[in-house]
Formats: C-alpha cells, sequence, structure tokens
C-alpha cells in the first residue's frame, strides 16, 4: 500500500469518527449504535499486511457479481473494430496493428535461435539466450516517440499436452524449471496523444500516427537486433495467431470469470501478480510449476528521471485445482479478466491496479535474467551435476545426428515426444521399432514409414539403417553406428562405447560431456533395446 493511499484511509476514518461524534449528539441513549457503526466501518477500511482490506474485498465482489450478470465493459479485442489490422509498408511485409482505446498496438517476435546448449538447476536456466530488459526499458522514451509502455509476454511449456508420455517425462524434470520450448512477443503500445509532434511531423492526424508507430516498432525490432537475436514483427494474422496460441484457443471474452480464475471448458487460467521483492528468484521459479503452459507479462512504463516501472504478472493455465507451491505471488481475485487481458497482445488496456509495481534503473533491469527461447529436452547431467538440455526441433530445419546404440536414441525420441514431437521413423529392420512404436501407443505421434502419412503432420523424420533422402519434416535425425562422428549435423549425440551412459553433445554454440541414464519410466518404454546389463540394472 502506498503513502497515498494509506493517507486516503486515515482521512476516511477520521471522517466516520467525525460524522458518529456528531450522530450520537442526536442519538440520544442510542449513541453507542452510532459509534458502534463507526468502528465497524472504519475496521472494513483497514488491510493488514499482505491482505486487502473488507472493503475492498466486498467491493471486487460486487463487481465480479455484476460482470457476470450483465457482461464484462472491458475489451478482449474480440469486436470488429478492435481486431488487428495490416498497415501495407512498401518493400517489406506488412506489419500488424490493432487500436486499443487511445493506443495503437504493434508486437514484435523475439524467433527461435539456432540449437544450443542450456543449463538447468532448480534456481533457474542459463546458457542460452536472455530477453534484453534494459534495452527495451530504454525504447519506451524514443528521441521524439514516447511509447505508453513495452510488454513482454514469455509463454512457455514444459511438456506437450497430459499423456502417459508427458507424464513420464514431467516425473523425471521434477523440480526442474526446464521450459521445454517458450515464444517471447515485445508489444507496443503508442499513444499518439504523448507525442504530437512525432505524429505532426510524419503527416498528421490517423495517417502520421501510423508511421509513427512503424517507425517505432522498427526501432525497437531494430534495437533487439543489436543484441544478438532474430526478431519478426508481427502482422495482423500472425498477431491473432499468436493471441489464440496465448489462451490455448480459448476465447476470452466468452470464457466465465471466477472469484480466482477464469475458465474455458475444461483449462483454467489463474494470474497472479509478483512480488516486486521476489522477482529475480520467481523470473525462474514459475516455469517449474507443472501446468499446460505458463505465461510471464512484464510491463514497462516510463517513470521519469530516467527510471522504470516494472509490473510483473505470471499466469498458470492448467487442468486442476493446484496451487503453484512457489514464493513471491500476490493473489489478483476479483480482478482475473482483467488479468488476463493484461497478458494478451489484443486484450483490453490495463486495467488492473498498480499491484506489484516497482521502480528500476537500466543498471537493475539488466540484472534481471529472462530466457529468450526454450531449453528444449533434458538429456543428461554435466559433471557438475547442473542438468543440461538441448533443443533437437525448434529454430527452423536442422539435422541431428545419434551415434550409438538404439537404446540412446529411443529414449531421446521419447522426451522429443514429451515435448511436442511427431516422429516418423524410417528404417530398414522396423522389428527393431515394434516394441518402442506399441508402448507408445499414438501413431499420431511415433509410427514406422511406409503407410499413408499426412502431409505436414511429422516435425520429426529419423533414418535409421538407411541413408537420408528429402523428406517434409523440419528436422531430421540420422542414427549413426557407435564411433561414427555426425561431422555435418547440426546438433550431434555420441556415445562412449566404453560407459554408455556418457555421451557427448555438439551444438554450433558449444559442447558437453554429459551422464544420461534412463528412469525406470522410460525403460518401460525402450527396455527391449536396452542391453541386457542395462535392463537388470
Amino acid at each position: 500500500m502506498g503513502v497515498g493511499d494509506f493517507m486516503k484511509i486515515v482521512v476516511a476514518i477520521e471522517l466516520l469518527i467525525a460524522g458518529a461524534l456528531m450522530l450520537s449528539y442526536d442519538a440520544g441513549a442510542l449513541w453507542w449504535c452510532a459509534m458502534a457503526l463507526a468502528v465497524l466501518l472504519s475496521l472494513l477500511l483497514i488491510a493488514l499486511p499482505g491482505r486487502m482490506s473488507g472493503a475492498r474485498r466486498i467491493g471486487l465482489r460486487l463487481g465480479l457479481w455484476r460482470r457476470q450478470v450483465f457482461g464484462s465493459p472491458e475489451s478482449d479485442g474480440s469486436k470488429p473494430d478492435q481486431a488487428p489490422f495490416d498497415i501495407p509498408v512498401p518493400e517489406a511485409g506488412p506489419i500488424g496493428a490493432r487500436w486499443d482505446g487511445a493506443c495503437m498496438v504493434t508486437v514484435v517476435r523475439i524467433d527461435t535461435p539456432a540449437p544450443g546448449l542450456s543449463f538447468l538447476d532448480p534456481a533457474g536456466c542459463t546458457g542460452g539466450p536472455s530477453v534484453p530488459l534494459s534495452t527495451l526499458a530504454d525504447c519506451v522514451e524514443q528521441f521524439d516517440i514516447a511509447l505508453e509502455s513495452i510488454d513482454v509476454i514469455s509463454h512457455g511449456i514444459r511438456t506437450h499436452g497430459t499423456g502417459r508420455v508427458a507424464q513420464v517425462y514431467r516425473r523425471t524434470l521434477g523440480p526442474l524449471p526446464a521450459t521445454a520450448y517458450r515464444s517471447v512477443l515485445v508489444v507496443l503500445r503508442l499513444d499518439p496523444t504523448r507525442c504530437p509532434d512525432a505524429v505532426a511531423r510524419r503527416g498528421g492526424g490517423s495517417e502520421g500516427a501510423l508511421r509513427t508507430a512503424i517507425v517505432a516498432t522498427r526501432r525497437v525490432a531494430n534495437r533487439i537486433a543489436e543484441r544478438g537475436l532474430s526478431v519478426s514483427i508481427l502482422s495482423a494474422a500472425q498477431i491473432t495467431a499468436a493471441t489464440t496460441q496465448l489462451a490455448h484457443g480459448a476465447d476470452s471474452g466468452a470464457a466465465r470469470e471466477d472469484w480466482d480464475s477464469v475458465t474455458t471448458d475444461r483449462l483454467r487460467m489463474r494470474t497472479y501478480a509478483v512480488d516486486p521483492e521476489h522477482l529475480a528468484t520467481t523470473l525462474g521459479s514459475v516455469w517449474a510449476v507443472p501446468s499446460l503452459s505458463t505465461t510471464l507479462t512484464l510491463r514497462l512504463r516510463s517513470a521519469g528521471d530516467g527510471t522504470t516501472s516494472l509490473r510483473t504478472l505470471v499466469r498458470f493455465n492448467t487442468l486442476g485445482d493446484d496451487e503453484p507451491a512457489i514464493d513471491g505471488l500476490i493473489d489478483l481475485v476479483g480482478r482475473q479478466r482483467a488479468a488476463l487481458a493484461a497478458s494478451l497482445p489484443v486484450g483490453a488496456a490495463d486495467t488492473l491496479p498498480s499491484v506489484g509495481e516497482q521502480t528500476h534503473t537500466l543498471e537493475s533491469l539488466a540484472a534481471l535474467r529472462l530466457s529468450a527461447a526454450g531449453c528444449g529436452q533434458l538429456i543428461g547431467a554435466d559433471h557438475g551435476g547442473r542438468a543440461v538440455a538441448v533443443d533437437l526441433l525448434g529454430g527452423g530445419p536442422h539435422n541431428v545426428a545419434i551415434s550409438g546404440g538404439l537404446h540412446l536414441a529411443q529414449q531421446v525420441l521419447l522426451r522429443a515426444i514429451a515435448v511436442g514431437a511427431r516422429v516418423l521413423v524410417h528404417t530398414d529392420d522396423p522389428a527393431e521399432w515394434h516394441q518402442f512404436v506399441t508402448a507408445v501407443g499414438d501413431p499420431g505421434l511415433l509410427t514406422l514409414a511406409g503407410g499413408r502419412v499426412p502431409p505436414g503432420h511429422f516435425t520429426v523424420a529419423v533414418f535409421h539403417g538407411m541413408t537420408p533422402v528429402a523428406v517434409d519434416a523440419p528436422t531430421i535425425i540420422t542414427l549413426l553406428p557407435p564411433g561414427v562422428d555426425g561431422a555435418e549435423a547440426d546438433v550431434r549425440l555420441q556415445q562412449n562405447h566404453a560407459a554408455p551412459q556418457d555421451i557427448w553433445i555438439g551444438t554450433p554454440s558449444g559442447s558437453t560431456m554429459v551422464t544420461m541414464v534412463a528412469t525406470p519410466d522410460e525403460i518401460g518404454f525402450i527396455g527391449h533395446s536396452l542391453p541386457s546389463m542395462a535392463r537388470q540394472g
């Protein structure tokens, strides 16, 4: 609670007591009733540390009831006049935008980088690229253009779906904050009335506002690219698709708002604010929560004097009612629809109170780490005890070479399926794969080539005992005999023949040696391909 809010409460209590004293003169013997009423109303205005006042809770309950009965007046981007539209740009693709009240919204996406190594422990993930928060904060005030805000929306998944393979991998991960795949959007909000001179210099009116938004968006994209990250400015269709992904396809306008969540069908979306005192650790720990997906939204605003106001929200999308067992979260009860809208690129302008906001310098923002990409799938642990993951599927079309026993390849593929791969196996020995394919039990996730294959369905093509050929899959995995080096591959996994649990991983950005052990759950899927000694152990 700020000083201003505290003083308002003090003044309100003083007015109540003064009113009660005046009424007591006219109430005669019932003077105590007026005083009791004043005390009761005063208590409703007082909030205990970490709690909201009774009056605030009653107000939120009434507001929720009104929205449930009469509908929500808040914009969710679903009406025709709120839908994204394309701004034609000569010699370039269109730039998507939409009006959100007085603000124009554009979106920049940080693209998935080439495969690299990530190192995990319960505190977070290191090794991969990070979002340049201080650079983005510096972009809120751009020469002649002042942005209303810049949002960073980081959306990640640990596993794909809730099937048996995903459950096995989730147990393998345990408390590791392993976000297999992550999309990062940078959402810009421009209020043309805050920079009238900039709009006037670019033609004035709506045309000048559009040109100003284009300039601001390109500046932000260029600043991010200067930090070594590849970016794309989204079109209107891409903004809509990104919004659908963030909400798991749910219609935010039709979803039901409850006291502590927004629900649609079986999906439960629950949003919290992040306590600034726990921000540095929470940026890592939220990704360990076993949700369908997790969405972290950081809003950057200018606070004057070269400082930036930062407010962070985290949304857990789940199928159950489990509470996230991490510290530093602030309940946003009674405000869940507004909180959901604040984490969408076509959602309403921020209508939440300033819960969890804190002023930062560029230096303090630079010290915060938010990964710019997913870590991919877990491979093993290095000699220092850190878990090591590598993205075998993202970052555009690429080739992977696995040199070792068939059990290594099948264990890698099992974990790849858990994080979203759909695998088609080309092999000269189908019998070696029969038990594994049967154990997975879903031809949409793993099947042998030779039957009818839907175009574009499979994302991974595996070649075992065969020379790779051109196929309709972005990732090609070639299985090689032990000791053979797949030197031309983008990612290489090589098994040590003398110590089969030791695997060397090579990527464009670095290499390391890890120990990889199959869990009992995984042995149930790949036990047929394991050496007899490993099965007995």
